[in-house]
């Protein structure tokens, strides 16, 4: 039969499950909570956040085999960091209010196969130059356009266009 000593080896062997499952346990509620967050992190403490949490593993790394529950502050700090980092970053990418609904000259250069979509045809553009708008200080670097007037529309080309930008 197998004996007493058989058990405890085998815990030994996989405590790696038990420290991958706490930390995403952790690294999961940061994520859950920040669903509530009224205001996001900067940047400057998402970067905190981070590294505060790598420093914090790196000295506890050879306990975690038999505490596990030392990851979770460490996994809900990374986790924090990771969540507040992509949704900023998506909120960086927003077009801003002030240039929604107005009229723009921009050169653009096609970057990508025009899609027949009905009465229009849709391509991503990047952008090389627009007007100023309000004297703000806006970079823009793709936009997704539809043209509304046939043209006959290839990768690479550049084009100097007015466009109303929606979000």
């Amino acid at each position: 039969g197998l004996d007493k000593k058989h058990f405890q080896l085998n815990k030994h062997v996989n405590w790696h499950k038990d420290v991958a499952m706490v930390f995403c346990i952790a690294f999961s509620l940061a994520i859950i909570l920040s669903g509530f967050q009224y205001q996001l992190f900067s940047l400057l403490w998402c970067q905190i956040f981070f590294y505060l949490g790598i420093f914090l593993l790196l000295p506890y790394w050879r306990y975690l085999q038999w505490r596990p529950f030392l990851l979770m502050p460490i996994g809900f700090l990374i986790g924090l960091a990771y969540v507040n980092t992509v949704a900023f970053n998506s909120l960086n990418k927003q077009l801003p209010e002030n240039l929604e609904n107005h009229d723009l000259e921009m050169v653009v250069q096609v970057a990508g196969l025009p899609v027949q979509k009905g009465r229009y045809q849709q391509y991503m553009a990047t952008v090389i130059s627009m007007s100023a708008v309000d004297d703000s200080n806006v970079n823009l670097k793709q936009v997704l356009l539809n043209d509304y007037e046939p043209k006959d529309i290839h990768p690479c080309d550049s084009w100097q266009l007015t466009v109303r930008l929606k979000r």
